[in-house]
């Protein structure tokens, strides 16, 4: 079974950072170029910043668009950009609803307790998994993982 990662807001919100990091740091570049010895021009810095713009969006899009959850049958596959995360189903210990640092529960989030040692070694490892269907996700992960 394979569910999307998160939602399209959540994406939108770490575009937004990276464009605001993208764009302080080509405003410490430009500071930079322009007081440069060698008289090198705005136009300069400007291509650099529109290199970073693209760089950026490439890397977000890719983050977004080949993200996903998937069950097999020994395993769960969290795909998140160039990475994939195999986490087994005898590892995980505990299903409980993703809550926010003051406690409050995030929205479309579940967090997985997983016991890379044993059930009984601690510590355990707490992960965090956001998907569009979250109802139909921890429906599908307490079918595969009984000991929950």
């Amino acid at each position: 079974m394979r569910f999307r990662w998160g939602g399209f807001g959540n994406a939108l919100l770490w575009m937004v950072l990276a464009v605001f990091q993208v764009t302080v740091t080509t405003a410490r570049f430009r500071h930079l170029m322009v007081s440069h010895p060698s008289g090198s021009t705005w136009v300069d810095a400007d291509i650099v910043s529109v290199c970073a713009w693209i760089l950026v969006f490439i890397v977000y899009f890719v983050q977004v668009a080949f993200s996903h959850l998937e069950l097999t049958n020994d395993s769960l596959r969290i795909r998140r950009g160039f990475r994939t995360r195999i986490v087994p189903y005898e590892s995980i210990v505990a299903i409980r609803p993703a809550k926010t640092g003051t406690g409050r529960p995030m929205r479309n989030a579940v967090e997985l307790e997983i016991a890379n040692l044993g059930p009984t070694i601690y510590p355990h490892e707490y992960l965090v998994v956001t998907a569009s269907d979250i109802k139909g996700f921890a429906t599908a992960i307490r079918e595969q993982v009984p000991q929950t």
